[in-house]
């Protein structure tokens, strides 16, 4: 066992330090080790919305793309609009760490489900099976596509249930995104693998 975090959520936080994108209506959140008990981290974006409760709203959830460093990533962050920098300091003695940065990050994954309905992934991270549980519609037809970071198709496929499981054990760790279309209509989540 390398690593043994606890629910970390908070451990950093960055507010917007430029003039761009509503200035100061958005502010980083670092959690390493803080996705449902698992140690992954992760950086969550909250913007200003006077109408929610707390008056924040999560936007984007931010993961590293290489399973190895996750339980470390959301150590520090800082936030300059258009960029957002997420730190994962190293473990080991050969480990120096690594420093992700993310460019106009509002145009990744939602933290939210996309559309007016939920597409819903479980466990996060997984490791050999990944259950999709599509609750936007009462039946289902539809193809599925799973995408690596650099946008290049990992496995496809078509699916008539509205639940379903994928085997993804042949898929290497890492970060992943789930696509969904049904009837010319694309749902996304984002998911990680991790062994």
């Amino acid at each position: 066992d390398l690593i043994h975090l606890s629910n970390r959520f908070g451990y950093s936080i960055a507010p917007n330090t430029t003039d761009g994108f509503q200035a100061n209506e958005l502010v980083a959140v670092g959690a390493p080790g803080a996705d449902i008990g698992m140690p992954v981290g992760s950086c969550i974006l909250y913007q200003r919305n006077n109408g929610s409760e707390g008056n924040w709203t999560s936007t984007v959830r931010l993961v590293p793309s290489d399973a190895e460093m996750g339980a470390l990533f959301g150590a520090s962050a800082a936030l300059s609009w258009p960029y957002v920098a997420v730190g994962a300091p190293g473990h080991g003695p050969d480990d120096r760490g690594k420093v992700y940065v993310f460019e106009d990050p509002m145009n990744a994954i939602t933290d939210r489900s996309i559309g007016s309905a939920g597409l819903r992934v479980f466990p996060v991270p997984t490791s050999d099976e990944l259950h999709v549980d599509c609750s936007f519609a009462s039946s289902f037809q539809g193809t599925y596509t799973v995408v690596d970071l650099s946008g290049k198709s990992a496995r496809s496929g078509t699916v008539n249930a509205k639940t379903f499981t994928l085997d993804v054990a042949g898929l290497a760790p890492g970060s992943y995104v789930l696509q969904i279309t049904e009837e010319g209509t694309v749902f996304r989540q984002r998911f990680m693998i991790a062994r």
